[in-house]
């Protein structure tokens, strides 16, 4: 366990007002409006749901992240039933899959002249955000294990970005810090942001909501407990035992 906060509360900790944050990208308002600026928000909101499988909350879940896909929030209706719980189609978690791997491929191309893999990226983003930082507050603020974290901060130290120090004051933290290299890359990242988003031809307005309904995804996901199956009734049970 990295800290003493759920997962929830570390991805409401990382929501900023003012600023869109979406796998890894930032937008800010005024510099993301240009041709947004006073057109009506293209997707309704979308209503609170009694639970994170109800029907229609799952496809406007499943809307929102396949309009990163094909740019068609609008013309995406809501089915009249759901009859197939096992359909492809209607899987929240196939959506979320296609979705990671297709939007990280974006970065592909946009990351490669500046070095860096779409996992280093994030870690770097996290440390221009706050430098130096411990090893498990930076595992926190990406919510991977820290073990899972070495091998990119290997990596990114190879690659002369960041040095890895044991604390000062506490030999058992290792602290991570951002190098001069590492600080200069900054200001060659700042064009990605708007580059991803153009690529995604989505409004601002878009993209917060998406945003707004993958984090209450994440929360929930974090503090639920999965429901267990329901009980089979006792005469199916002897029913059963009799065949």
């Amino acid at each position: 366990m990295v800290g003493h906060h759920s997962a929830a509360e570390r991805t409401r900790s990382r929501l900023r007002p003012g600023g869109l944050r979406f796998c890894g990208l930032g937008v800010d308002r005024a510099e993301g409006r240009r041709a947004e600026v006073g057109e009506e928000a293209r997707v309704q909101p979308v209503a609170e749901p009694s639970g994170l499988f109800q029907s229609r909350f799952v496809h406007t879940v499943r809307s929102h992240i396949i309009s990163v896909l094909t740019k068609s929030v609008r013309s995406a209706p809501v089915p009249e039933s759901f009859d197939d719980p096992l359909a492809l189609e209607n899987q929240v978690c196939y959506a979320l899959a296609v979705a990671a791997r297709t939007v990280t491929g974006l970065y592909r191309p946009i990351l490669e002249p500046l070095g860096l893999t779409h996992p280093q990226y994030l870690v770097m983003l996290a440390l221009w955000e706050q430098n130096p930082r411990s090893l498990r507050g930076l595992a926190a603020a990406l919510s991977l294990e820290p073990a899972t974290l070495s091998p990119l901060l290997r990596r990114l130290e190879s690659a002369g970005h960041v040095r890895r120090e044991r604390n000062a004051a506490d030999e058992r933290m290792l602290d991570i810090t951002l190098t001069e290299s590492g600080l200069a890359l900054r200001a060659a990242a700042l064009s990605i942001p708007p580059r991803v988003a153009q690529a995604l031809d989505m409004s601002v307005a878009e993209l917060e909501q998406l945003r707004a309904v993958l984090h209450r995804v994440i929360g929930a996901a974090s503090t639920t407990t999965p429901v267990p199956e329901p009980a089979v009734p006792e005469q199916a049970v002897r029913e059963q035992a009799v065949r």
